[in-house]
């Protein structure tokens, strides 16, 4: 057994009981009746999940059909604690717990990257070198894409961990609560128009047309930290950079806009098997409280001796604190080739046999994710993702 193996084992074990209490507390949750569904494509998807994630992609499988898309989107917006509002009836209905538990031990390493990156992002604050700006300027766009290893932060978040502390004990550190505004509804050619700002794609394959459209809700998180708790942890780890108390239990503000899903499918009796859908999020933003010392909260993460030198390095190039702007923070397990394509930067993944691919890019205030299927053609990858790049 490899060191990894084992750490891994330990972790299972830590996590086991940990299950078991959340799904317990799930019995008395009302929940959406897409979990079944998720539960039931997240199997489909876990092949192609070994080889690529991404924050921005839930899982999707290469067999689930195009009307299927919209909805399995949502599981990109599952609740990282319980939704304060909802304004889908359905989503008010009572539900087994077992779905909703198994998704959570499912994507719990996807989960936590994801908050990992938040954490990390949201002390980035206020350009404080300018204090004119720093006097209104508090709430900063993701500009810049910024590729972060799902293991650096893995790693990072175990730093804070005593042995034998489950991450779901790690609350200590502060806390977090979600907000849905909207659901998951069809769209017309024409809504979808309105709502994105351009034209929705038509692509030039002939194989493939037009399937299903859809709405997607907007999310808000908001951090509260405990930073005594937080600075206890820094300063075992070496930290000689604290937070400061000014951080301490203010609003903290992650907000993803609205989304429009895109699915493309093939045409009744193709035998083809290509496929592609593509989501245009809201490019995210990050707000937090003005009294907060923004200056001296970055400068405690960026001399972090926790922080792996290339993740500083990369927050340090990526972040512009003049104009109010922070990286959007890509995480993967692989390393995704960057190209220019329209003048766009697009962050590019292919499975290993070169079946399935996604990109992701960031234009106009606009962060757009898209996933192909049964496109082996790089090339026809990159021409179909020009066609998707909106004017």
């Amino acid at each position: 057994m490899t060191k990894n193996d084992e750490i891994n084992k330990k972790e299972a074990e830590q996590m086991s009981a940990a299950w078991a209490r959340l799904e317990k507390q799930l019995q008395a949750s009302e929940q959406s009746p897409l979990w079944e569904q998720w539960e039931e494509q997240g199997k489909h998807a876990a092949e192609f999940n070994k080889e690529t994630t991404a924050a921005a992609s839930a899982a999707h499988t290469k067999a689930a059909t195009a009307q299927t898309y919209p909805e399995q989107m949502q599981a990109n917006a599952v609740p990282l604690g319980r939704a304060r509002a909802s304004s889908s009836p359905a989503a008010n209905k009572p539900n087994k717990s077992g779905a909703v538990g198994r998704w959570f031990k499912r994507n719990v390493g996807k989960t936590i990257a994801a908050c990992a990156a938040a954490v990390i992002t949201v002390v980035i604050a206020t350009p404080s070198t300018n204090e004119a700006l720093a006097a209104w300027l508090n709430t900063f766009r993701m500009d810049n894409v910024m590729i972060v290893q799902q293991n650096d932060l893995e790693s990072l978040m175990n730093s804070f961990m005593k042995d034998g502390e489950t991450r779901e004990t790690v609350n200590r550190f502060g806390t977090f609560e979600q907000t849905t505004v909207g659901s998951w509804s069809k769209m017309t050619v024409e809504q979808a128009t309105k709502e994105l700002g351009f034209a929705v794609p038509t692509l030039t394959v002939p194989e493939i047309q037009l399937g299903a459209i859809s709405s997607m809700s907007a999310q808000t998180i908001a951090f509260r930290l405990n930073v005594d708790e937080i600075n206890s942890a820094m300063r075992k780890l070496g930290a000689d950079k604290l937070l400061p108390k000014s951080v301490d239990g203010k609003a903290i503000e992650f907000n993803a806009g609205q989304g429009v899903t895109i699915t493309y499918e093939p045409k009744e009796g193709s035998t083809s098997k290509q496929s592609l859908w593509v989501e245009y999020i809201k490019q995210p933003s990050i707000k937090m409280d003005p009294s907060v010392d923004a200056k001296d909260a970055y400068e405690a993460i960026i001399r972090f001796p926790a922080l792996p030198d290339h993740l500083r390095k990369s927050l340090v190039q990526a972040s512009n604190m003049e104009n109010g702007e922070i990286p959007f923070p890509l995480i993967t397990n692989e390393k995704p080739e960057k190209i220019v394509i329209e003048g766009v930067d697009v962050y590019l993944n292919q499975s290993a046999d070169h079946s399935y691919a996604n990109a992701m890019w960031l234009k106009d205030g606009v962060v757009a994710s898209a996933h192909f299927n049964d496109f082996e053609d790089k090339q026809k990858v990159q021409s179909l993702i020009a066609e998707l790049i909106h004017p």
